[in-house]
């Protein structure tokens, strides 16, 4: 029976979010009305079962809940927080390597330009729709990803010039930034919390209905009404605290390198200048 459960929340962790916080959620209304009916049955053969009950008992499983709960939230908001920060850095970097470059000695920008091609391709057709599978640091997209900063810190390193310096400082900076990235994308407590607030919310809906068993349509609503409110509470835990994952995820073209444009005008060819009015235009423009 262990081994079963433990195989089917491994299954249910799998899933995409929107899947997983609706298994969660089936399976505290299915404890929910599973509840209501034991309650009935037992109140059916002996009349008096929860007669001494105290409501009392509610503070303390209620409180643990919410206590469990509120971590749990703050832990999602400080996630995302740390989510978009690590991105605009990570984002930065790359902007910065790409500006520095052209003063690089040849032929080095044009390889710098290359392999930061090469890495912003990476991360967005490969590694952005895989982060939410990977279980790990250890992986492919990752090593290869590493790979490519790593030969542009090998290329700045044996330069002199200061602008050479100074990308291999902001290439050590993006691997900082990556390291972040990934420790956010593949961590598993956040599974484990979500059990957590899970398992206690299973404990608060039979406290419920044991302590509101005097009439059914009492028991059903207080009863379905907590198992809604934990449902709710989880669901929001699991859709927002893998930001990385499918499509709540923050690495796509409107979070990662947000601005192609900018990109662009950095890697490209200089603008080219407004041509200049005529003379007699100009003269034209100022007469009232």
């Amino acid at each position: 029976m262990t081994v079963f459960i433990n195989e089917a929340i491994t299954a249910i962790d799998h899933l995409p979010a929107k899947e997983r916080a609706i298994a969660y959620s089936l399976a505290l209304f299915c404890f929910a009305l599973f509840t209501v009916l034991m309650v009935v049955a037992v109140r059916r053969r002996y009349p008096e079962a929860f007669k001494n009950v105290s409501p009392g008992i509610l503070s303390p499983i209620g409180a643990l809940f919410a206590l469990t709960a509120s971590f749990l939230i703050a832990d999602v908001w400080n996630k995302n927080a740390n989510s978009l920060d690590v991105v605009a850095n990570e984002t930065q970097a790359v902007h910065q390597i790409l500006n520095i470059s052209s003063r690089l000695p040849e032929p080095l920008p044009d390889f710098i330009r290359s392999r930061m091609d090469d890495y912003r391709r990476l991360v967005l057709e490969e590694e952005a729709p895989a982060l939410s599978q990977m279980k790990t640091i250890e992986n492919d997209i990752n090593a290869r990803a590493r790979r490519i900063l790593y030969d542009i810190s090998a290329a700045t390193a044996a330069q002199t010039d200061p602008a050479s310096a100074k990308i291999f400082a902001i290439t050590n900076d993006l691997f900082k930034y990556r390291n972040q990235r990934m420790a956010i994308a593949v961590d598993v407590t956040q599974s484990r919390r979500v059990q957590l607030s899970t398992i206690l919310g299973f404990f608060l809906i039979a406290v419920v209905a044991a302590t509101h068993s005097e009439g059914l349509l009492l028991l059903a609503t207080m009863t379905f009404m907590t198992a809604a409110a934990t449902a709710i509470v989880v669901s929001f835990a699991i859709y927002n605290g893998r930001p990385f994952d499918y499509d709540v995820s923050m690495l796509n073209e409107g979070g990662f390198f947000s601005n192609e444009k900018d990109i662009d005008l950095i890697s490209g060819a200089p603008l080219k200048a407004a041509p200049a009015r005529p003379v007699a235009e100009k003269e034209k423009s100022k007469k009232p």
